[in-house]
């Protein structure tokens, strides 16, 4: 049996202070938060104009939320909205306002934190990249020897660390004042009632039965979503890290084959098909972050790459039997999982967009 959670000394005082204002049930823990509005016309957002519905006002939720954070989080909320004059304004349009303005928010937020994730995968990508630049560039002496090479060494290992950071602000430490209303409302909002001047309730809906109308994504729809930004990410970050291993190793690689003439044609042909393989991660990669932005713009593009990467797939597998496990290294590993994650998100999202637009 579940233990009732206690409430502070500080929420009890600050309840006490409520119930002068607001009707607190204790029993029941739920605050009745009356708003008062002279007429409909000042809840009702003017810039969007249409004959038979009201757009409830995005700044008016705002001010609810802004009052909701006042209430202790063990306590849900009832909000009663009280207007003298209705205008001529339906009571239970203003509450579909009220109700489309709370998904027209949650649509908002759910873009706003893709953006998020996205910039925050790109810093942490160009950050590790930086370090890697790094240590390979000291590895191989490209920033000079002694106190130069150090200086300049330091240098970028600094603006990489920076980009991380910043990966974690944007992440974890810059809250989203979209987010912050929805998850309000969702989880502490119960009903919402629009009354007369009387008292009369003229129309109420309880919290639970508006998001259940609302289209929320699917399991397989997140995963999906989530394996476009990580595969794609991860897979430019691969191609990064091979381009500058190629740039330090072209030199050694062309040397090590010039005993003959057709020793050079060979070393090239690594050299440029390693050129090739970097291209085509780091297209595959912004292509994948492109369908993650739900930028459907390059279909096919985006099969091609995937057939290609598939072919990779394949070919990586195939090393890994034929070697006995000798081919197995974490490199290859990670490369495997993120192609098949590359290729579950993409032919995912490009069948379910085709899919939507019949």
């Amino acid at each position: 049996m579940k233990k009732k959670a206690k409430i502070s000394f500080e929420d009890k005082k600050e309840l006490e202070l409520l119930n002068k204002y607001y009707n607190v049930d204790y029993d029941n823990k739920i605050v009745t938060m009356p708003l008062h509005y002279e007429k409909a016309s000042d809840l009702i957002d003017s810039t969007v104009i249409s004959k038979d519905n009201y757009l409830f006002d995005y700044s008016e939720l705002t001010m609810i939320n802004d009052r909701i954070t006042r209430i202790p989080k063990l306590y849900s909320v009832n909000i009663n909205i009280q207007i003298d004059d209705y205008e001529d304004y339906e009571p239970n349009k203003l509450i579909s306002g009220f109700n489309d303005a709370l998904e027209l928010n949650s649509f908002n937020f759910a873009r706003e934190r893709r953006k998020k994730w996205l910039y925050a995968a790109i810093l942490l990508m160009v950050g590790i990249s930086i370090l890697f630049f790094v240590a390979y560039g000291k590895l191989n002496s490209w920033f000079g020897e002694g106190n130069r090479g150090q200086v300049f060494g330091e240098v970028f290992d600094i603006i990489g660390w920076v980009f991380i950071w910043e990966m974690v602000t944007i992440s974890f430490l810059t809250p989203s004042e979209l987010g912050v209303n929805s998850i309000m409302f969702k989880t502490r909002v119960k009903l919402v009632s629009f009354l007369d001047a009387e008292d009369n309730i003229l129309a109420s809906e309880k919290t639970d039965v508006i998001y259940s109308r609302w289209q929320n994504d699917k399991a397989l729809s997140i995963a999906s979503r989530w394996a476009l930004l990580i595969s794609g990410i991860t897979i430019i970050l691969l191609g990064i890290i091979q381009a500058i291993e190629t740039v330090g190793t072209i030199d050694s690689t062309i040397a090590a084959t010039q005993s003959s003439a057709d020793g050079v044609l060979f070393g090239i042909l690594v050299v440029v098909f390693t050129i090739l393989e970097t291209v085509t991660l780091i297209i595959a990669g912004i292509l994948n972050l492109l369908l993650y932005m739900r930028k459907i713009r390059f279909k096919i593009a985006s099969y091609i790459f995937s057939g290609l990467l598939f072919l990779f797939l394949i070919f990586n597998i195939l090393m890994i039997v034929l070697s006995s496990g000798a081919f197995v290294t974490t490199s290859n590993i990670v490369t495997i999982i993120m192609i098949v994650l590359y290729i579950f998100g993409a032919i995912f999202t490009l069948v379910t967009a085709k899919k939507s637009q019949k």
